[in-house]
């Protein structure tokens, strides 16, 4: 039920406009900023046709907004649709990973939680890298809490970071987080 909710904030009226106030700072019109390579590569065949390549800086983002481009055309409901479904993953494993710590409860709390929050939901419905890389973060966390008792896990919590880290550069810290722990 949580996941059908969660999925319902971020699924209905996908081309919708933006909050157009919003107290979070987000600069929601970078939406065709960084898909624009994708977009290139989908409807020309080239990834770079002009200076503006934000490819180089995200190229896990790139690489899956042209994956929904490819498959379903270039919109912006397409667009959307890697963070909408990186914000569900983000919602599952953040669920299943406080429930291995805390409980059942908590986890069905913190999943509850995350799936209604009106900010991650807002970061959500937006073409914009962040929420791909708070997936990753979360994603990375869920492996470190398997690797506790079952070490393989390992490996995936440190994929997880790194494809944060190449979504997006701020994820270092979680790479250094990893380390630290």
């Amino acid at each position: 039920a949580i996941l059908l909710l969660g999925a319902a904030l971020r699924f209905s009226f996908p081309t919708a406009d933006p909050p157009w106030r919003t107290t979070v700072g987000v600069v929601w019109h970078d939406e065709g900023a960084w898909t624009h390579n994708a977009r290139n590569r989908a409807l020309f065949g080239e990834w770079r046709l002009d200076a503006w390549n934000p490819m180089f800086v995200a190229p896990v983002f790139t690489a899956l907004e042209y994956g929904s481009f490819a498959t379903f055309g270039v919109g912006t409901w397409q667009a959307r649709l890697v963070s909408e479904v990186a914000g569900m993953l983000a919602v599952l494993l953040l669920g299943l990973g406080v429930g291995r710590v805390g409980g059942r409860l908590a986890g069905l709390i913190a999943a509850a939680w995350l799936a209604t929050n009106y900010v991650y939901v807002m970061y959500d419905r937006a073409a914009i890298m962040e929420s791909l890389m708070a997936a990753f973060v979360v994603a990375g966390w869920y492996g470190f809490v398997r690797a506790q008792r079952e070490p393989m896990w390992g490996l995936f919590a440190g994929a997880a970071a790194i494809l944060a880290y190449f979504t997006k550069a701020a994820a270092i810290f979680f790479i250094a987080a990893l380390g630290v722990a």
